[in-house]
């Protein structure tokens, strides 16, 4: 028998077995098996795509590369012997509709299958339309394997062009050519797209996850090498500021194991942050292509002929010193690059050490090599803000944030207290500063971003304009400022943030090409430290380059603790005194010791620093726990806030899931600051409470899946609440009972 006729006889018997298996099934059944054996026999066996086909509800079979990107797309039908020519027809036509708006959705589909009982018709996708490549007669080919009658040849011959299918001529490329052929192929402008680069995210994100587990053991064992004491000083730096360090001293192997996978996840998502980034800029002319498309594969060429090792890795660090031009700050060594040792010192390795770094090299450079081809098939050229803030949230879910110390506030949330400051559009926000102190991944920051940016479109500004546009990046950079301690979450925020003025940088572009975004002003510091103070030694740092990087960031940080603000925003974090290390417990108690009693939580002192922070009349809004509402331990902030603020609204959200993550009693105040406050004076106060929450929305919100739901209960209880009128007044007589949550009387 010849490869063309054993070939041909394995199709025929495919669709035989699954002819026969569906006809024993009921009516209702008889598809879902067609479909099941005819995706295990013809797809897995004869065409060699087992273990890289999905069967699903949405898309009835697909087929995935090596990437987990879809090839083919089928589309099962049971047509039953009684349906007429024309109706078959017109089913068809309509799935042939169907594959075609599919396929345009994931960009990265050659061909579209329609595979009944009676017909198997094979589309390839040319020229943004379906062009009919074989039709298969499936009862002929049925016939055929049952031994009943013999191929035509031009069945035979209809039958042969399914090799265009096999797994082997769709999937394996030479490398420089891959670059090329799949380039820009998958559009991130709609939701099939979206979804796809956020599944690949996930996937870079675990691949680079497992090689940093492998350095991070490594250079553990190095314990006089600058290598391991560099990161072991860095590590230990980080359980610190992770408040994770009598949880890794006092833990068990498994805990420690979960600890150091959450440093080496973190420095992934580091890495991936600035691929990404590369990319966009890539995509948008701001930089030439050095890590996907022609750019790429004259890159592998060139450098595979001159035995280059871990080329991949050497692109990356090319495309580093590249973008630096454009956005120094992202690609300036810092905290998550304990990974990377500098030339120099890699000869002060053993010989053993030297050979075990370069298999760890070797395994990143095949990480990175993944990366950057599942990228390349990306088109991010007319990606904007907000389908990257979907990416964002998609591929940092709610469980992975809780992980890595990184706390989701409900957008509700933030545009509430956003709009009950007054930093809206409508109102002249321009020219007045906004500080988060405990910014996290950036939620308020790009809120308030976005609402700046429309300002300035409403006053007259161009965003279309390189003048206007450039004028618009610097005003947001001089305007809006975020602290957090955790170095992880000021480089999502950095991200973040970037993203919202990357169309502006775009068209400043257009004039202006060797523009450079000036540093954004999201600093990592301990936010309730004092300027040129710090509990924590960073001795690495003190050793290596990354000494001036450090300098820089705690000079940065510290001019923004001297500066004023018109508006102070935020959730700040809700940690016990009891679960602090000792270093902060102390530096804490002796900085507030007027304001800490008792079992205090450090959002405590955050509202007491966000209060000094504004100007005369500024706005602060919070999110907070409820708590030291009236509990002794918030009773010298609570006389400090009445002393120095106008109490205007407080919404109750105790009892409900406002957060992913457990939080007792949350709830949000709103107050502006005043010098001098007429303890006479009838002040009013919005004590603000939900009604029962409808029952479907009474759920409790743990994955990203229910994000939407937490959103929309969150909208629910601020749209929907009692008003209760009562005065500050009354609160400054019987400061015990300041803020008691209830009907004055």
């Amino acid at each position: 028998m010849t490869l063309n006729q054993e070939f041909v006889y394995k199709v025929c018997d495919a669709f035989r077995r699954a002819v026969e298996s569906a006809s024993e099934f009921t009516l209702e059944g008889r598809e879902r098996e067609f479909r099941q054996v005819l995706a295990r026999h013809l797809l897995g066996e004869a065409l060699g795509w087992e273990d890289h086909y999905k069967i699903g509800e949405i898309y009835d079979i697909t087929c995935f590369d090596d990437e987990n990107f879809p090839i083919i797309l089928i589309e099962t039908k049971w047509v039953e012997t009684t349906e007429s020519m024309e109706s078959v027809r017109k089913l068809i036509n309509k799935t042939k509709r169907r594959l075609k708006e599919r396929i345009e959705e994931l960009g990265s589909v050659k061909y579209g299958v329609f595979a009944s009982n009676r017909d198997f018709i094979v589309y390839e996708y040319v020229d943004f339309k379906l062009e009919e490549i074989t039709k298969v007669n499936v009862a002929e080919a049925v016939g055929v394997a049952r031994g009943a009658y013999g191929l035509s040849e031009e069945g035979m011959k209809r039958i042969l062009k399914l090799e265009l299918l096999k797994r082997e001529r769709l999937v394996w490329v030479e490398e420089p050519e891959y670059f090329e052929r799949t380039y820009k192929e998958v559009s991130v402008e709609k939701g099939e797209g979206v979804k796809l680069l956020t599944e690949n995210l996930k996937e870079i994100v675990k691949d680079l996850t497992t090689v940093f587990m492998k350095f991070f053991h490594s250079y553990m064992k190095r314990k006089q090498h600058y290598s391991g004491r560099f990161l072991a000083n860095t590590f230990n730096d980080w359980l610190k500021i992770s408040i994770k360090e009598e949880e890794f001293k006092k833990g068990d192997q498994s805990k420690r194991k979960e600890i150091i996978e959450t440093f080496c996840r973190e420095t992934a998502y580091v890495l991936l942050g600035r691929i990404l980034f590369t990319r966009i800029c890539e995509d948008k002319g701001v930089i030439e292509s050095t890590i996907s498309g022609g750019g790429m594969a004259e890159s592998l060429r060139f450098y595979s002929k001159r035995g280059i090792e871990n080329v991949y890795l050497y692109l990356f660090n090319e495309s580093r010193q590249e973008i630096k031009k454009y956005y120094s700050h992202l690609h300036e060594l810092g905290f998550f690059d304990w990974w990377l040792i500098e030339e120099v010192k890699k000869g002060t390795l053993s010989y053993e050490e030297g050979k075990i770094q370069a298999s760890l090299e070797n395994d990143l450079n095949y990480a990175l090599r993944k990366a950057f081809m599942r990228l390349n098939r990306f088109n991010f050229e007319h990606i904007n803000r907000d389908i990257l803030g979907d990416v964002y949230q998609g591929y940092l879910p709610p469980d992975e944030r809780k992980k890595l110390g990184e706390f989701y506030t409900p957008k509700k949330v933030i545009e509430y207290i956003l709009d009950a400051c007054g930093y809206k559009p409508e109102n002249e926000i321009q020219g007045k500063k906004l500080l988060d102190p405990a910014c996290g991944s950036g939620g308020f920051l790009v809120e308030a971003t976005r609402r700046l940016i429309e300002r300035y479109r409403r006053i007259g500004l161009d965003i279309r304009n390189p003048d206007d546009a450039r004028q618009i990046i610097e005003e947001c950079i001089n305007q809006i400022y975020g602290l957090d301690i955790h170095p992880f979450a000021c480089f999502i925020a950095e991200m973040n943030m970037l993203f919202q003025l990357i169309d502006l940088y775009d068209t400043t572009r257009q004039k202006y090409r060797d523009y450079q975004i000036p540093r954004l002003n999201i600093y990592r510091t301990d936010s309730l430290i004092p300027p040129g103070e710090t509990p924590i030694e960073l001795s690495g740092f003190m050793e290596n380059s990354r000494r001036k990087m450090l300098i820089e960031e705690t000079k940065g940080a510290d001019k923004i603790k001297k500066m004023r603000f018109n508006f102070v925003v935020g959730n700040p974090p809700y940690v016990r005194v009891d679960n602090l290390s000792q270093s902060y417990r102390d530096k804490y108690s002796e900085i507030f010791r007027d304001f800490l009693k008792g079992k205090w939580d450090i959002y405590i002192p955050f509202i007491y620093r966000g209060i000094e922070w504004l100007v005369e009349n500024g706005k602060f809004g919070y999110i907070v726990s409820n708590k030291f509402f009236l509990l002794e331990s918030g009773l010298p902030l609570r006389k400090y806030i009445l002393s120095n603020c106008i109490v205007e609204h407080i919404v109750d959200l105790s009892g409900i899931d406002v957060f992913v993550e457990s939080i007792p009693a949350p709830a949000i105040i709103i107050m502006h600051k005043k010098g001098k406050i007429d303890s006479g004076r009838k002040i009013m106060v919005d004590v603000k409470t939900k009604k029962d929450i409808p029952q479907k929305l009474r759920t409790e919100i743990k994955d990203y899946d229910k994000i939407k739901k937490l959103e929309k209960t969150v909208e629910y209880l601020l749209n929907n609440v009692e008003t209760y009128e009562v005065t500050q007044g009354r609160f400054e007589k019987d400061p015990e009972l300041l803020f008691t949550i209830t009907i004055p009387g």
